[in-house]
């Protein structure tokens, strides 16, 4: 092949390369102005704190979170809205697609609604009320749900079916949030046509005995009101005694709040540690190489209300040892996972607390007072 044909490929390939660049660039460009063009704000890479006031699944789940692509304005008739991807991942279950948040006059407590499948992360009970839609609330309250899911709001959701739209709404605080938005101007301007009329139809007068105190902004957990995730103290580690082998320690995903009045403390405790191996070739000569071996714990402290050593009841033989270790487990949830639970009998940190390191629970175990059980440290 000669100079000049490569020359040529090469700078064929550039003219297609600044070619393609230059589609998205317009085609991006078009996009943002088609938003504009209807008074609305676009934030291509939102703050997750714009959105931390939403706390009902696909929020409030997941130790990684992310908002992408945000959209604001009002719909025609003045309601204050938010379109933006939203997804999270980490801790069992992940999620990943537009929503629309339109506001509403009262905060209320957790209502979903869908026409198939429910929402990923919703336990509540279901509440019979209407064929053909899956309704899931707090405390599976009847009342409340036949007051917001009155005939007018049934009508604007049966009218979102109609037009072949996703029927997959919850009301989450001062928020009607809907998972399935559209991402082209035109349409997502269709669908708010369609999704404005089923929040304008809830009945604030009708709702106000349930209205409830809004939730602040936060990185909580659906469910757990009182858990927040601080994300990183390495403090943790000398604070629980924590293995000191190896290099790089650090936390992560640190967790505090309560169980069942009980101070908790999850997180993950990082480290490394080395090795190293010989090897011998085929000539004789030996190779000496040094491997690194990421390890990772998954690590659960509960604090007791008392200072004292002496558990309720209960008592489990370690494996591989001979000396019975008395103790009850609570099972927490740590963060990411349930590690495997090995009881132990260590005395509590020196900074006057009462709390124990524990891990994943294991089958079997018991519910009591005070544990103290640690994770098994595996490489990664």
């Amino acid at each position: 092949m000669s100079s000049t044909t490569t020359a040529v490929i090469v700078i064929s390939i550039i003219v297609v390369a600044l070619g393609v660049v230059a589609f998205f660039v317009i085609r991006r460009r078009r996009y943002i102005r088609a938003l504009r063009d209807r008074g609305w704000i676009f934030e291509s890479t939102p703050a997750l704190s714009s959105v931390l006031d939403h706390h009902a699944p696909p929020f409030g789940l997941g130790f990684e979170r992310d908002a992408d692509e945000g959209i604001a304005g009002r719909t025609r008739s003045g309601i204050p809205f938010r379109v933006f991807e939203y997804r999270y991942y980490g801790g069992g279950g992940k999620f990943d697609a537009r929503v629309a948040s339109l506001a509403l006059p009262l905060p209320l407590p957790d209502l979903f609604v869908s026409a198939g499948r429910p929402r990923s992360g919703v336990r509540y009970r279901s509440v019979d009320l209407e064929p053909g839609l899956l309704v899931q609330c707090a405390d599976a309250d009847a009342g409340y749900a036949r007051a917001l899911l009155a005939p007018p709001v049934l009508a604007a959701i049966a009218g979102l079916a109609q037009a072949g739209l996703p029927v997959d709404l919850s009301i989450d605080g001062a928020a009607l949030v809907a998972v399935g938005a559209p991402e082209d101007p035109e349409e997502l301007e269709a669908y708010l046509d369609r999704l404005e009329p089923v929040a304008r139809a809830i009945d604030p007068a009708a709702l106000a005995p349930y209205a409830q105190t809004p939730a602040p902004p936060f990185f909580g957990f659906h469910g757990r009101p009182d858990w927040v995730l601080v994300g990183q103290d390495d403090s943790l580690i000398a604070k629980f005694r924590l293995t000191t082998a190896g290099s790089g320690h650090r936390t992560a995903k640190v967790l505090r709040g309560f169980n069942d009045g009980l101070p908790v403390e999850a997180f993950e405790h990082h480290r490394q540690t080395t090795s190293t191996t010989t090897s011998t070739d085929s000539e004789g000569r030996s190779h000496t190489q040094t491997v690194t071996h990421a390890h990772q714990e998954v690590v659960t402290a509960i604090c007791c209300p008392s200072t004292s050593r002496r558990c309720r009841s209960g008592g489990r033989r370690r494996q591989g040892g001979a000396r019975r270790e008395r103790g009850v487990q609570r099972p927490v949830q740590g963060p990411g996972g349930q590690p495997e639970v090995r009881l132990r009998r260590d005395p509590p940190p020196d900074d006057g607390s009462s709390c124990w390191p524990s891990g994943r629970r294991g089958s079997g175990s018991r519910i009591g007072r005070c544990a103290s059980t640690w994770p098994r440290t595996t490489p990664n």
